[in-house]
């Protein structure tokens, strides 16, 4: 499993217009609605990180209309097409970097609603029998005859994950995971990258209040653990 949190924000500029009210720092907003509106069809996002040099091994994009990206870093170019939820290309070493373009092209005004450009960390490797549910966060009531009604809204998707026999090692790699991304900060996590058609990329925040670490009955640091997720939007 991968997850993406430590996320490398850039100064970004463009010389494309973007609509009356819309900014380009809204793709590192962690509210998803809160996105950037081009008016052209095609357009050049760059960013720089003030001279710093930054370690880069993936690039998430993620709730845009474009149907084409192609990113250039250093001497990097990666180029593909993009899904209508989250994009991501795990480079296959880590590129060490200033500044990036990224160029997005569709058939109507494109807008771009996060970016990811930052380094992923994997998670041991968990069991089969995860779980993938879906949440009802509508209200609902019944009038004095029967009548449900209530307050309608969009349902979450949720992921759960045990971590069986993992070493002390992996434990003490979730533990700084969780110090770092807490139940507050939304971040994408990708489960299966060999089956994202069934399991695809949700972007979400961790969904535990506590996070007990059992010691398995055998000799040696082996440990058991779960975690859950809940999508943000």
């Amino acid at each position: 499993m991968f997850v993406y949190h430590k996320n490398n924000k850039a100064m970004l500029i463009s010389n494309n217009p973007v609509k009356e009210g819309s900014s380009l720092i809204n793709i590192y907003d962690p509210v998803l609605e809160l996105r950037v509106d081009f008016e052209d069809k095609k357009v050049v996002i760059c960013g720089n990180f003030n001279m710093d040099l930054i370690e880069l091994d993936s690039l998430c994009i993620g709730y845009t209309n474009a149907d084409l990206y192609k990113f250039t870093a250093k001497d990097e170019t990666v180029s593909g097409k993009c899904n209508n939820k989250i994009t991501i290309h795990n480079f296959d070493t880590t590129l060490i970097i200033n500044s990036f373009e990224l160029e997005l092209e569709g058939i109507e005004p494109i807008y771009l609603g996060y970016l990811f450009t930052g380094q992923k960390t994997v998670l041991p490797r968990f069991i089969i029998g995860s779980s993938n549910s879906i949440n009802l966060p509508s209200e609902s009531s019944r009038s004095f005859g029967g009548q449900a009604y209530g307050a309608r809204r969009r349902t979450l998707n949720n992921f759960a994950a045990s971590f069986k026999r993992i070493t002390n090692e992996d434990k003490k790699l979730i533990e700084i995971y969780i110090d770092e991304a807490l139940n507050t900060e939304a971040h994408i996590i990708d489960p299966y990258a060999e089956a994202r058609d069934e399991f695809p990329p949700m972007y979400g925040t961790l969904s535990i209040s506590d996070l007990p670490f059992e010691k398995r009955p055998e000799s040696g640091f082996f440990w058991d653990c779960n975690l859950s997720w809940r999508e943000a939007r």
